[in-house]
C-alpha cells in the first residue's frame, strides 16, 4: 500500500483549504491520503500529483470503518495522522458532531495503523476560540450568576460561531483527557491552531494563505519530538495555553 522509504501521512479533509494545502506540503515528501467526503468528486485534490484520494464523510461510521480495514488488511502504517475536518456553519449539534466528536472515532478507528509507525504522530487541527480562557473570558462577559452562565450556554449554541467555540472547547478538552493513554502507548499527539487563516469558512478574511499555514504546519509537524506530546501549537510552533 505504501513505499516504507516515504512515510506515510492521511490527512482528514483534504478537499480545500488548509488540508488541500498540507497535501500539497507533503506529496513531495511522503506517501500522502487525503480523504474528501466523495472521491468522486476530490476537486483540486485530484490535481495533486502523488495523493491518494479517500472517501470519507467524518459522519459516516461506514466509510471511516472501510477505511480503517484498508490499511489494517494490509498491514499498512500511518506514520503520521492529521484530522482537518471541520465546519463553523450549521447547528450546535450539527458542529459538535464534526468538531468535537469525528476527530476521535477517526483517532480509535486508525490507531491500529498508527501504532504499526516508528514514530507515531497525530495532530489534530482546532481553535484558539476554544480554549479555556476564551471560555472563561466569554462567560465573564456575559454571566453574573450561574443561571446567567446556564442561560448564556443555551443561547451560545443558537449562533453558529459561538456554537463553533463551545464545539472547539470541547474538542480540546477531550483530546488533553485522551493524550496520556496515547503518549503512554508512544504516539505523540498534539492540537494545532493553523492561524487567522484566508478559507471559505471565512469568507476569505484571514490574515494569513491556507498555503502558508500548511508551509508552518508542516514545519511544526515534522519537528514533533516525544516531548511535544500534550501540547497545543500554532503554525508558527509557538506553544498555547489550553
Amino acid at each position: 500500500m505504501a513505499d516504507r522509504a516515504l512515510p506515510t501521512v492521511l490527512i482528514v479533509g483534504a478537499s480545500r483549504g488548509i488540508g488541500l494545502e498540507l497535501a500539497r506540503a507533503y506529496a513531495p515528501h511522503a506517501r500522502v491520503f487525503g480523504t474528501v467526503r466523495d472521491a468522486q468528486s476530490p476537486g483540486e485534490l485530484a490535481r495533486v500529483p502523488g495523493v491518494s484520494v479517500r472517501s470519507l464523510d467524518v459522519r459516516n461510521s461506514t466509510q471511516l470503518a472501510a477505511l480503517a480495514r484498508e490499511f489494517d488488511a494490509k498491514s499498512a502504517t500511518v506514520d503520521l495522522l492529521v484530522h482537518s475536518a471541520g465546519v463553523n456553519r450549521g447547528t450546535y449539534d450539527e458542529q459538535r458532531l464534526i468538531n468535537a466528536e469525528a476527530p476521535f472515532a477517526v483517532i480509535s478507528s486508525l490507531m491500529p495503523a498508527v501504532m504499526r509507525s516508528s514514530r507515531p504522530r497525530i495532530a489534530v487541527l482546532t481553535s484558539d476560540l476554544g480554549t479555556s480562557a476564551r471560555d472563561n473570558w466569554r462567560r465573564r462577559q456575559a454571566c453574573g450568576d450561574k443561571s446567567a452562565c446556564d442561560d448564556f450556554v443555551r443561547e451560545c449554541k443558537f449562533v453558529p460561531i459561538c456554537a463553533y467555540s463551545l464545539t472547539k472547547l470541547s474538542a480540546n478538552n477531550r483530546l488533553r483527557a485522551l493524550e496520556p493513554t496515547w503518549r503512554a502507548r508512544g504516539v505523540t499527539a498534539v492540537a494545532l491552531q493553523p492561524g487567522h487563516v484566508r478559507t471559505d469558512m471565512n469568507s476569505g478574511k484571514g490574515r494569513i494563505s491556507a498555503r502558508e499555514s500548511a508551509r508552518g504546519l508542516r514545519r511544526v509537524l515534522d519537528g514533533l519530538t516525544p516531548s511535544s506530546a500534550g501540547k497545543f501549537l500554532d503554525w508558527r510552533g509557538r506553544e498555547l495555553p489550553w
